[in-house]
């Protein structure tokens, strides 16, 4: 990623090269980079429970719209590329510990100019220049850690999920006192120590037997409570099948020995020491971006342009990264379900779910027929954000208007056929997604429209359609 390249924020990707240069007759800015004995940095270190998949991609930064068209965790750097999102939607529970460290943002106040491509049509700035442009970069580091457990035994998930919670996010009790080594201690600190304390008197509690004793008991709660999180933590993760997956920028390679294995307590001694190894070792980790409207030789040079604003599309974008994550992962039990049933080890029967409180699956489409049908009639086509008040896009009403949202009327047969066609509309419903975050990304606009309803129908309500698979019985007779 080079310093002046154009930069679309919501979809992260980059655009046209040289879109803002130095201009000659601005100042120049010296930037004299002294390493000084300690580094002022910015570290934050947390560590929570993950309720849907959104919440690792906000953690790692990635964008909900990248994830949706490339149908992976995966920024342009390989940003999360570690997370086996199958595994976290498998699992009973997830935690993500995070650590991000900065040292310095180093940014070139000289790119002031604009460079404008002749004959540019307005609609088309967004395509070519995005919405901003790079002007710095950040240096630091970041360490990620994603714990999934899937719990073996059903009956005890609540208890279990009440214990990973405290000993995944509870820090130690016990402190680690600063001590002078022995061999800075000189003999004259020595003994005035040893004359003081034998100085004290019973009232400073020097000798007092009731101190010794509430300062044994605290103690030996403190160490009781330290077991018995080790021992919830130990528990947690030999009892259960747990995938850690871990990724950091930065820092070096001294996180944890070669030869130890990644548990919680590597994990959180890895997290500890993470901002000390990347004062030492550092590395580029985002980039700084500027909107062209910060720039005076934009509004001079490019005032018949108006770039897109999706600070608003970012709640319904990750609404949609939701939901096309679950259809993702129905549509692969879908498939585990059909070779299971294939090769007869199970059987399927019809659902009997009924959707909107009690009605049919028919009446519930009927319902979201007529009423889709009459918004999108009724909503106003706006203006693209890539032309100007006077100029409007061409093709700009098509922008607002969906598709009917794909309801199915009625539970899923169940036959293999069934399921066939079950993963078929799960495609049907994920290029729905993706078309819609196609139309955002045109019109950010579509984003606040309260009268839009989206075009496909929701993965909870989709899921209670399909057939149920369950144990096949053995039919083998014994001779």
């Amino acid at each position: 990623m080079k310093l002046g390249s154009g930069f679309n924020s919501y979809t992260q990707q980059l655009c046209i090269d040289h879109a803002v240069g130095q201009d000659d007759a601005a100042p120049k800015y010296a930037y004299n980079i002294v390493k000084a004995e300690g580094i002022a940095q910015s570290v934050t270190y947390k560590t929570e429970v993950i309720s849907k998949m959104s919440d690792i991609t906000d953690a790692l930064d990635i964008s909900g719209a990248l994830t949706i068209k490339y149908n992976n965790l995966v920024d342009g750097s390989g940003k999360g590329s570690f997370i086996n999102s199958n595994k976290i939607k498998e699992s009973d529970m997830s935690f993500i510990t995070t650590v991000k460290v900065v040292n310095q943002v180093i940014i070139d106040h000289s790119l002031t100019k604009f460079n404008q491509i002749t004959g540019l049509k307005p609609s088309s700035f967004t395509d070519v220049y995005g919405d901003c442009f790079i002007s710095g970069y950040q240096e630091g580091g970041e360490f990620h850690a994603i714990i999934s457990i899937k719990v073996k035994d059903k009956t005890q998930l609540d208890e279990i999920a009440a214990n990973a919670a405290v000993a995944l996010t509870t820090p130690a009790f016990t402190k680690k006192e600063d001590k002078k080594p022995k061999h800075e201690e000189s003999p004259r600190d020595a003994k005035d120590t040893k004359d003081t304390t034998q100085n004290l008197t019973a009232e400073e509690g020097a000798t007092d037997p009731k101190t010794k004793i509430k300062d044994n008991d605290e103690k030996g709660l403190i160490l009781k409570g330290d077991a018995e999180m080790k021992k919830n933590r130990r528990d947690v993760f030999t009892e259960n099948e747990t995938t850690i997956s871990v990724s950091w920028t930065g820092g070096g390679q001294n996180l944890k020995a070669a030869g130890d294995d990644w548990d919680f307590e590597t994990l959180r001694e890895a997290a500890i020491k993470f901002a000390d190894l990347v004062a030492n070792t550092p590395m580029r980790t985002h980039v700084v971006l500027t909107k062209y409207t910060a720039l005076k030789s934009f509004h001079v040079a490019g005032a018949q342009f108006s770039p897109l604003t999706y600070e608003n599309a970012g709640i319904y974008t990750t609404t949609l990264q939701d939901a096309f994550l679950d259809y993702k992962s129905i549509a692969k039990d879908i498939s585990l379900l059909a070779m299971d049933v294939d090769g007869g080890r199970k059987t399927l029967t019809v659902s009997e779910a009924k959707l909107a409180g009690g009605t049919t699956p028919q009446a519930f489409e009927t319902i979201n027929k007529s009423s889709v049908s009459d918004s999108l009639d009724a909503i106003d086509t706006p203006e693209t954000g890539s032309a100007t008040s006077d100029n409007k896009t061409e093709g700009s009403s098509q922008l607002t208007k969906s598709p009917h949202p794909l309801i199915i009327q009625k539970p899923y047969d169940a036959t293999l056929a069934g399921l066939e066609g079950a993963k078929i509309h799960c495609r049907f419903m994920m290029n729905r997604i993706v078309n819609e975050v196609d139309l955002v990304t045109k019109n950010p606009l579509i984003a606040q429209q309260e009268e839009r309803v989206p075009p496909f129908m929701s993965p909870m309500l989709f899921k209670q359609l399909l057939p149920i698979g369950k144990v096949a019985t053995s039919t083998a007779v014994v001779v």
